[in-house]
């Protein structure tokens, strides 16, 4: 019960948070994800003095804010000039495609470096509007795979992954 408590309260925050229309509740089940183990990251320029729940990193530009899923909706809140946004939690790599297709994702690059596989790709929705150029097309997500972590980021991951 508590882990389908977790995972409700999961869904609301990535629906508040970025507005998506699809619902996680049907790329992942309960038994998918150990929630104990989900981090949000903010990459974000300014943010309000003395933040709970979070751990800041100054890194001399601008600031990585990292915390728990349920606490993102918060910390967004309480940040300015966000440059992206970034989820990792443990999860399967099968599980890559569901989040491909539910979000319909044009992928416009796919590379493995080592143990680390990495898609970009384009999603053509007005949610995710700030996008980084490579290889001359437009990329707006990437999502990664490395020891049984996937971390997705917005346009892209700017973190460690």
């Amino acid at each position: 019960m508590k882990k389908l408590i977790l995972l409700i309260s999961f869904l609301i925050l990535i629906v508040c948070t970025y507005s998506f229309k699809p619902s996680f509740a049907d790329i992942f089940k309960e038994s998918d994800l150990f929630f104990s183990d989900i981090k949000y990251s903010i990459y974000c320029l300014n943010i309000e003095k003395n933040l709970s729940n979070c751990r800041v990193l100054n890194i001399g530009n601008g600031y990585i804010v990292s915390c728990r899923a349920e606490d993102a909706s918060y910390i967004k809140k309480h940040s300015s000039n966000v440059l992206g946004e970034s989820i990792s939690f443990k999860s399967i790599f099968t599980k890559i495609d569901k989040i491909l297709n539910a979000y319909n994702i044009n992928i416009i690059k796919e590379e493995k470096v080592g143990d680390i596989y990495s898609l970009y790709g384009y999603i053509n929705k007005s949610e995710f509007n700030n996008s980084v150029t490579i290889d001359g097309n437009k990329v707006n997500v990437q999502i990664a795979f490395n020891n049984g972590i996937i971390t997705v980021g917005t346009p892209i991951i700017l973190g460690d992954y």
